[in-house]
């Protein structure tokens, strides 16, 4: 007898691997999700502009990097001593105005500089409700704490979210005509809406990603939502919020990632980091000239683990040579 709706999504044809660089954008699990690339060591930009959280906001700052146009910060806030734009992230503060469109700029000209190397983007979407300034009539990244009567909360329609990732796509496929698209829908519930319209808001983001992967040479569907609602529908795969998943169910749904766009010799690799990983985290009772012996054998293991699988381990063997001098890290 099953007690709990086991689902794992069909292995995909696309393949990410250790020589496929991937760019996340979208809510926190898109960090989740790119830090776990990271420690794979896939070649991954987790979330370069922060939290995102609808595809409004992508696409404008997309185009903004592409067009390599100059950011345009008003309307801004002063928080204490420091400056943000309503137009922007919370990633981004600084003491002047000029300082913040540096910061912004910054990134503009990294993702621009980097585009065409990445091979898939992965976009998670977090909500398809999104707030206006009523002063600008502007659409705004984070409201700052700033009152709320000074926004109006408007429910995206399916349509134009569509459009909008389109939008970003083609835009980014004019300088990587083969990127491929992955989208996901953050199971992270916005109760601030209210249960009821975090229901519609996903709902939305959820027909928009199937109507997009129907044109499945662009885009594909990582059912990261479904997995967390339905195949762990307890709350002890959730954090103390109740609301955001904890660690375990975070690598489960990785592990269900992995099982679709990795292949079977990269999972390998990754198990063999993982591994590594392990070891370079334990800590003995008693340290002495068998764990250093031990330590001077993981050196040997990154080295055939470089020359086996084509791979740089420099992460590792940095703290593994501090971990021999004596120079313990955690």
């Amino acid at each position: 007898m099953e007690f709990r709706t086991v689902w794992k999504p069909e292995p995909s044809s696309w393949k990410v691997d250790h020589q496929s660089p991937v760019l996340t954008l979208g809510s926190c699990f898109a960090e989740r999700t790119g830090e776990r690339l990271y420690n794979c060591h896939i070649p991954v930009s987790v979330n370069p502009w922060g939290t995102l959280f609808h595809p409004l906001l992508m696409e404008r700052l997309m185009m903004e990097a592409l067009h390599r146009q100059r950011p345009e910060l008003d309307p801004f806030l002063q928080e204490g001593d420091r400056v943000v734009s309503l137009l922007y992230p919370s990633w981004f503060r600084a003491e002047t105005t000029e300082e913040l469109s540096s910061q912004i700029q910054e990134t503009h000209t990294y993702i621009a500089d980097n585009i065409s190397a990445y091979s898939y983007l992965i976009l998670t979407l977090g909500t398809a409700w999104v707030y206006q300034h009523r002063n600008s009539g502007k659409l705004v990244a984070a409201c700052h704490k700033a009152p709320a009567r000074e926004f109006d909360k408007i429910l995206l329609k399916p349509e134009e979210v569509i459009l909008s990732i389109h939008n970003l796509v083609r835009a980014v496929r004019q300088f990587q005509p083969h990127i491929k698209v992955i989208l996901t829908v953050s199971p992270v519930r916005h109760t601030r809406d209210t249960i009821p319209l975090n229901a519609v808001s996903k709902s939305v983001l959820r027909y928009a990603c199937h109507e997009l992967t129907q044109d499945p040479k662009v885009f594909r569907y990582f059912p990261a939502y479904e997995i967390l609602m339905d195949d762990l529908r307890e709350y002890r795969f959730y954090g103390e919020d109740m609301i955001h998943p904890n660690t375990v169910a975070e690598q489960y749904i990785f592990e269900r990632f992995s099982e679709t766009f990795f292949s079977e010799s990269t999972r390998e690799i990754n198990e063999a980091i993982e591994s590594l990983q392990q070891g370079l985290a334990h800590k003995p009772r008693v340290k002495g000239s068998e764990w250093t012996k031990h330590l001077e054998r993981m050196l040997d293991q990154i080295e055939r683990l470089e020359k086996e699988y084509s791979i740089r381990l420099d992460r590792e063997r940095q703290k593994l040579l501090q971990l021999i001098e004596g120079q313990q890290i955690f």
